[in-house]
């Protein structure tokens, strides 16, 4: 799921990207839930499972090796 705080949704993933979805959060509601402030010099990812469940915050996107094994959980 991408998350941008304006009142337009990101532009879509290329074609073959399966599971992510879209949307904007012009009210800041959804950093406000998470308690994290806006940063405009760092992407957040927010991890969830099929049934909305989430499973991880990251406040600041590193290295991918971070959170692989719960991408990898995610996919199967």
């Amino acid at each position: 799921m991408t998350v941008t705080g304006g009142r337009a949704g990101p532009t879509a993933p290329a074609a073959g990207r399966t599971g992510m979805r879209t949307l904007a959060d012009p009210a800041g509601g959804l950093r406000a839930f998470l308690h994290l402030s806006p940063r405009p010099d760092a992407a957040v990812a927010v991890l969830v499972d099929r049934s909305g469940t989430v499973v991880r915050v990251l406040p600041q996107l590193g290295p991918v090796e971070t959170y692989r094994a719960d991408l990898t959980r995610l996919a199967a």
